[in-house]
Parts: C-alpha cells; structure tokens; sequence
C-alpha cells in the first residue's frame, strides 16, 4: 500500500472523517447488480513464468549489452573444462545478482 506525503494528510484526514459519517449509500441495488456483470477474475499465470521472462530478460540484456560472450565463454569453460576459478565465480556470480534484482523488480511489479 502507498502511503500519501504528510502535506496530505488533511485530505486523508477529512475523507475518513466523511467515510465514517456516510459509511453507505443506498443506491437500490446498483452496487450490486454491477458487480454482478463484471467479468470474472483472470487466473495468474503459472508461477514458472516470471522467473523463466526474467531469465530470458537477462540473456537478452548480456546479449544487447555485449557481456554475452564473455559469460557464454565462462559457463563453457566450466562444463567442459570442469574448472572453477575466480573467472567462473565472479560470472556466476554476476548473473546471479542481475537476475536476482531483475526478479525482484518484477515479483514486486506482480
């Protein structure tokens, strides 16, 4: 919830003073008959998308930036080389902190 400035508060102050003392109005049933004909809610989708989109978000952002090869280069020499070096942890790393704060960003825009 986003909470208003301070040089608001008067507002909020008086629409929940005018909120309590009107708390409902008779509106013979339109309320009701409008949320009626609303349509029904749309199902979220399958909690494997978000983090596969931010997966994708971040390989084409290594691509566009120009890191792409460098990290491609990294995660290979590790699969085929099985080395680990300092090389291959700072790129995981990296990724794995890009991918966090771009996940994060966007589970906090859901």
């Amino acid at each position: 919830m986003k909470t208003s400035p301070p040089e608001d508060d008067w507002l909020d102050t008086l629409l929940h003073r005018d909120a309590q003392a009107q708390a409902h109005l008779d509106d013979a049933g339109f309320s009701n008959r409008v949320m009626e004909h609303l349509p029904a809610r749309r199902n979220r989708p399958a909690a494997w998308v978000l983090p596969l989109a931010t997966a994708l978000g971040c390989l084409l952002a290594l691509h566009s930036l120009g890191g792409a090869e460098y990290v491609f280069n990294a995660i290979a020499a590790l699969i085929t080389e099985g080395e680990f070096g300092s090389r291959q942890l700072s790129t995981l790393v990296t990724v794995a902190v890009l991918y966090a704060v771009a996940l994060g960003g966007a589970w906090g825009e859901r």
